[in-house]
């Protein structure tokens, strides 16, 4: 039973979950390729190239340039699968397969030859992860994951001298997330956590020169606390909680790239990011839930132990076909994960990988249509708790128009 714990090892598991969701196929917040039809088939690979609306997420500095006004809009349907241990060590479940439908809106105009400004919806993180229905201590529970996080933001782009850009935008976060996890043989679920901030940033520069071009981003950490209710079902019985709260950190991250043109026709576009989650080291938690409300979330901060996330994306372009670009490309993710506190709806302690493959084609003289497909997968053991082989894969297809008028 959950009261046999220690409130320690509950209010781990109840941290890792939460942060498990947030994170599909990859490590820490964020998967390493969200969104994008065009950048998606390079490996997620655009500090260094990203140009018109969508520079808004990947560098503001590439809104700088733009010419007119750009619409666009980008869906990225993903479908992933976790495994792993759910009750007992060493015995691995097969969840069930989930859908997230990932988007991406944006929107950019010029206001002269230098300065460009964007404004855009999209996607900066979450997951849906299923393991299907549990029988343990007399009950059925259903262990899952549910979290969304979404950005609201607006930017700008400015050419300071040719070649040179510089651009920052404005963010705004909202987080939503409908929990369910185990604890030995009963679960507890934190239902309805939302909260918004309104305290971030990116910021970025670009220098493009004669067939080459570099690009560094940044974005700045925010902290946040997830309000929602907390419930339980422990030995076979549903009980009601209080109102719970889960106060964490978004992470700081910074990016750099370049791309170079072998010739007229191919291009080699490579990045690497870093993400501060070693600094994610303590969860606080509120609420009571349990026989009597006996379970008190906020005894004591949990520590993570998480390593810093790692990210190598990169890619090849090819336009020697008229009225085409084909792009292929990947990532490899660090592991960030500790061994010591996997879960089944968590992230894999293992490195994950990305392989993508893509184009853009235009349907008309203002019209761009891009695509690409994308598999991530990613493994590891675990020696904590619920010790054994952890898994997760996924499939996406990232889609994208662009309309310029």
């Amino acid at each position: 039973m959950i009261l046999r714990h220690s409130k320690k090892a509950l209010a781990s598991a109840i941290v890792l979950s939460i942060l498990g969701g947030q994170s599909a196929l990859a490590a820490g917040f964020e998967k390493s390729i969200l969104w994008s039809g065009k950048y998606a088939g390079q490996g997620g690979a655009a500090v260094s190239s990203a140009s018109g609306a969508e520079a808004l997420f990947f560098n503001p500095a590439g809104l700088a340039g733009s010419k007119g006004t750009e619409v666009s809009l980008n869906v990225s349907p993903t479908f992933s699968k976790f495994s792993g241990p759910v009750v007992t060590a060493n015995s691995s479940v097969d969840g069930q397969q989930t859908f997230s439908p990932i988007f991406g809106a944006m929107g950019s105009y010029a206001v002269n030859e230098k300065l460009a400004i964007g404004v855009g919806a999209y996607v900066a993180g979450g997951a849906k992860a299923d393991m299907g229905s549990i029988s343990a201590g007399g009950g059925t529970h259903n262990p899952k994951t549910d979290l969304s996080i979404m950005e609201y933001s607006i930017g700008a782009g400015y050419e300071i001298i040719p070649g040179l850009k510089l651009g920052a935008a404005y963010r705004i976060n909202q987080i939503n997330a409908d929990l369910t996890f185990m604890s030995g043989n009963d679960s507890v679920s934190l239902s309805d956590l939302k909260d918004t901030k309104a305290s971030g940033f990116r910021a970025g520069l670009t220098y493009e020169g004669t067939g080459w071009a570099v690009g560094a981003g940044y974005r700045n950490g925010v902290d946040f606390t997830a309000e929602g209710t907390a419930a339980s079902i422990v030995g076979g019985t549903a009980y009601t909680g209080s109102a719970g709260t889960a106060a964490t950190t978004l992470p700081a991250s910074w990016n750099v790239g370049g791309r170079y043109d072998v010739s007229s026709e191919w291009s080699i576009i490579g990045e690497y990011s870093r993400t501060s989650y070693g600094k994610v080291d303590q969860i606080r938690l509120t609420g009571t839930t349990g026989p009597g409300g006996a379970l008190n979330l906020a005894n004591t901060p949990v520590s993570l132990n998480w390593d810093d996330q790692n990210v190598v994306r990169g890619g090849l372009t090819y336009s020697g076909m008229a009225g085409w670009t084909w792009r292929a490309g990947g990532s490899l993710t660090s592991v960030v994960t500790s061994p010591a506190f996997a879960r089944s709806t968590l992230t894999p302690p293992g490195r994950a990988y990305s392989f993508t493959a893509g184009f853009t084609t235009g349907l008309t003289s203002a019209i761009d249509l891009s695509a690409a497909g994308e598999y991530t997968m990613a493994k590891g053991t675990a020696t904590g708790l619920l010790a054994g082989d952890y898994s997760a894969n996924g499939y996406m297809l990232h889609t994208g128009v662009n309309y310029k008028f």
